[in-house]
Order: structure tokens, then C-alpha cells, then sequence
């Protein structure tokens, strides 16, 4: 049986809700699963709570509380009994035991029926054979049912008896015509010959064999390393707890770990417990495996949309680096490119600050604005506000994140550094912004740390700061500018 089935065997059985626990260790008892595996237990709880998920009101088994499942077609009174219990506790019936007396006396009632119905059996007619195709043109031999290649070696080494007759008969013609000299060196050719084949296929035999045994042995390793091919067992309804780090996060840390340790290959499994040991993830690591294995999937999946090589190799449940497939030199001359092209980039992010600074007023509001509006900003306009300074922008809209609208303020500083009091001045005046309820700081200098200090501030409107160097990353993200 599979475990849904089971599941709904034990419930039947029991007559009550149960917790998943107990319904495995009724199903391992009663011998009704087909397949165990190595974590039965949340195997089974993976299956039920997939059960119920997709449920359209036609599932057999039903979800009574947290961990504790139940039948459909139980009583709503043992329905609300099982709410109150911890599904734990059951009473099995006992198996019906048969009495021989009555299995003799149901046997000898039972034989003459049996022999009745032998002797009322039709005779099976035999079935007429099927022609194959091709027969008519290879007809059958006595040795077809034996395999084609298993008297290789009887047959090699019949040939060479054959041969060695035929020698010999030639060495006895030779002796009659008289050439005795000849007929000795033609034998011992022959035996040079005869060892000199001896030889070779013994070497062959022998590198068959190591070659044989090399393949089976690197095989069992990584077998016994990684369980390559092995799909990925674990909870894969599981919810991130408090404090576990999710996202690119994950992914560097399983990064750092795998480096760490610079092979072999690991499993998700023996991952989630590195993790776990470094207080990343919390529970059981064979529960987290499927969260490790989402993780290095979605990391590879980003870098092959953005053309990046990816940074971890997967193959069933096993799981390496790619940078350990690569040689130091290769390693060494990629490290190289980034850093250059990191100054490359910096530098190119230096001249477009350098020609945005040179653009006039009009030139430069409407730069901004196109990046705010593939940023996700709709709905820009200008806003006069009293006090403004000179070469100041303020400008208000609304950010579209997906279902999520969010009034926004913005406001660009074309000189001077964005500085605490200027955080606090936007705060103080977010009503002539359509009461805006995030404000976004864009200055082409620099922003101060006692401005970053300022805009941390908890219980206080969020306030995000983008110097020169963020803007110009920024746009060059969105491809503007």
C-alpha cells in the first residue's frame, strides 16, 4: 500500500483521529506500507498534509488539528472528542484467530466442491503460435534459446585447437617429404607464437578486471557519499521559523560551508545539519533538506537568467560546487575579471555622475524621473513647497509593488551632502507630499553618517537615502541613463 492508503487503513481500524506518529507505527506494525524508506514518519506526514492541501471535498482523510488527521467519514461527535486528545492514544482490535477444528471441518466440507469444480474445469486448448516476423528467412536452430556471446571463450579456444591441428598435420606432411629441419623451426615459431597470443590475452583479461573493479569502486564512494540519483527527502511544507535566514542569505552561508570544507560532494541532508550547527536553520535536518535543495535551486535558476555561471552543481541529492570542477588557474583568472570589471564599472559610474551634474535643470528632472518610473513610481508630479531651497526637486507619486500601493515623497538635492537635518525636515513636512508615508532622499554628493543614524530611527516614517554612487548603480540596474 502507499502511505495515503495505509493511513486510511489505520483510521478505519483504530475508529478515531490519530497523530501521523502513531498512524506510521500502526501501518509499520500491521506490515501495510510497500516501501518504508529512511524517514517514514515525515514521509507520511508530507503525503497527508499534500492530501489535504489539494483537497476539493472528495479526500478520504481530513485535517482535525495540527499534526492529528482523521477520516471524512468519521461522526462529528469523534471529530470534537479527538480535538481534546493529543492522537496518541489508540486501542487496536485484536486479530481474528481461526480455530483448527473449524479449518478442518470448513476444508473437508469444502474438498468435495473443490473436486467438483477440478472436474467441471474446462481444458485449456493450446494457444497457436505466432509467427514472427522474419522467420521465413532465418529459420531455427537448436542453439537459439542460448545467449549469442556466452561461448565466446569455448569458441576462442576451439579455434586454436583447430589451428594447432592443422599445424600439426602440416608437420607431418613435412616430415614424410624429409625437411626435419624445417618442421622443428616452423614449431618453435608456432610456440613463440602460441605464447606470445597466451601472453596478451592474459594482460587483457587482467586490465578487464582492474578496470572492472576501478569503476565499481569509485561507483560505491560516491554512492556512499552523496546518494547521487536519490530524490530529496524531507518536509516540503515547511514554514521558515523565527530567526532562520532565508533568501540569498541561505545561499551564502551554504556557500561558505561548502568551502569551507572543500569536498566532497554533500547531500541536502548533511547540509541543512551544517547549517543547523551554525544556527542558520532550526530543527531537524532531515526535515530541512527540502528548504537547502529550494535554496540551491533558486540560486542556480537566478544565475542562469542573469548569464552567470552558477555556483553549485546538483545532481539527484547531491550537491557540490562548480568552482571544484575548475582548475586554480581558471579560478584565479575569473577572480582577476571581476575586480576589473568592478573598476571598470566604478569608473564608468564616476563619468556619468560627472555628466549628469552637467545637465541643466530640466535635463536632469526628467532623467529622475524616467528612472522613478521604471523603479515602479506612478503617478509623478511636482510639488511646491514652501521654504524649498534652491536646486531642490519635490516631487510626489505612488509605488506600485506588485497588488501594494504606497504613497511616496521625493526629493532630489542637486548640491550639498544629505545630512540629518535634512531627514528631519522631510519628516516633519510629509503632508505636502498627498500625506506620503515613505520618503526617498536622492542626492547627487554624498550622504553623512549622521544622516544614516537618523533615518534608522524606529517608530519613525521610513526614509531611504541614495547618494550619487547609489544613484547612478541604481539606474544603471533599470538600464536608464
Amino acid at each position: 500500500m502507499t502511505f495515503t492508503e495505509a493511513a486510511v487503513e489505520v483510521l478505519r481500524l483504530v475508529g478515531k483521529p490519530l497523530h501521523y506518529k502513531a498512524i506510521t507505527d500502526i501501518a509499520i506494525e500491521r506490515e501495510l506500507l510497500s516501501h518504508l524508506g529512511k524517514s517514514p514518519e515525515i514521509t507520511m506526514n508530507s503525503r497527508l498534509a499534500t492530501m489535504v492541501k489539494k483537497d476539493r471535498g472528495d479526500a478520504p482523510i481530513i485535517k482535525v488539528k495540527p499534526g492529528v488527521f482523521g477520516l471524512r467519514e468519521f461522526d462529528a461527535a469523534v471529530i470534537d472528542a479527538a480535538m481534546h486528545e493529543s492522537g496518541q492514544d489508540f486501542e487496536l482490535p485484536e486479530p481474528e484467530v481461526v480455530e483448527d477444528d473449524e479449518e478442518e471441518s470448513d476444508g473437508a466440507a469444502q474438498a468435495p466442491e473443490g473436486e467438483a469444480a477440478e472436474a467441471s474445469a474446462p481444458v485449456e486448448k493450446p494457444r497457436p503460435t505466432q509467427k514472427l516476423p522474419g522467420q521465413d528467412v532465418f529459420p531455427e536452430e537448436e542453439d537459439d534459446d542460448e545467449p549469442i556471446l556466452a561461448n565466446l571463450g569455448n569458441g576462442g579456444s576451439e579455434s586454436d585447437g583447430d589451428d594447432r591441428n592443422r599445424k600439426r598435420r602440416r608437420r607431418r606432411r613435412g616430415r614424410k617429404d624429409g625437411d626435419g629441419d624445417v618442421e622443428q623451426d616452423g614449431a618453435a615459431a608456432d610456440g613463440r607464437r602460441d605464447a606470445a597470443g597466451r601472453g596478451e590475452r592474459d594482460r587483457g583479461a587482467r586490465d578487464r578486471d582492474r578496470n572492472g573493479r576501478n569503476r565499481r569502486d569509485r561507483g560505491g564512494e560516491r554512492g556512499d557519499r552523496v546518494r547521487a540519483g536519490r530524490d530529496v527527502l524531507g518536509d516540503w511544507e515547511r514554514e521558515p521559523g523565527e530567526g532562520e535566514t532565508v533568501g540569498i542569505g541561505l545561499v551564502e552561508a551554504l556557500e561558505r560551508a561548502l568551502s569551507a570544507r572543500q569536498g566532497p560532494a554533500r547531500s541536502h541532508e548533511q547540509l541543512a545539519q551544517l547549517l543547523v550547527e551554525e544556527g542558520r536553520l532550526q530543527g531537524s535536518a532531515a526535515a530541512l533538506a527540502p528548504t537547502v535543495a529550494a535554496a540551491v535551486r533558486a540560486d542556480n535558476a537566478r544565475a542562469q537568467l542573469q548569464g552567470a555561471r552558477p555556483r553549485f552543481r546538483v545532481w539527484g541529492d547531491a550537491v557540490e560546487l562548480t568552482d571544484w570542477s575548475l582548475p586554480n588557474d581558471a579560478l584565479r583568472a575569473e577572480a582577476e575579471l571581476r575586480r576589473a570589471l568592478g573598476r571598470q564599472q566604478e569608473a564608468v559610474r564616476r563619468g556619468f555622475l560627472r555628466m549628469v551634474g552637467d545637465l541643466p535643470n530640466a535635463g536632469l528632472l526628467e532623467l529622475v524621473a524616467s528612472w522613478l518610473n521604471a523603479e515602479g513610481v506612478v503617478g509623478l508630479r511636482a510639488v511646491r513647497r514652501p521654504g524649498s531651497q534652491r536646486n531642490e526637486f519635490h516631487l510626489a507619486g505612488t509605488l506600485r509593488q506588485g497588488p501594494h500601493e504606497l504613497p511616496l515623497a521625493v526629493i532630489v538635492y542637486r548640491e550639498g551632502h544629505i545630512t540629518r537635518e535634512r531627514v528631519v525636515d522631510v519628516r516633519g513636512s510629509l503632508h505636502h507630499y498627498g500625506n506620503a508615508r515613505v520618503a526617498w532622499l536622492v542626492g547627487l554628493a554624498q550622504v553623512v553618517s549622521g544622516a544614516r543614524e537618523e533615518a534608522a530611527v524606529l517608530d519613525a516614517t521610513p526614509c531611504a537615502l541614495l547618494d550619487g554612487a547609489g544613484l547612478a548603480e541604481a539606474m544603471e540596474r533599470v538600464g536608464v541613463g
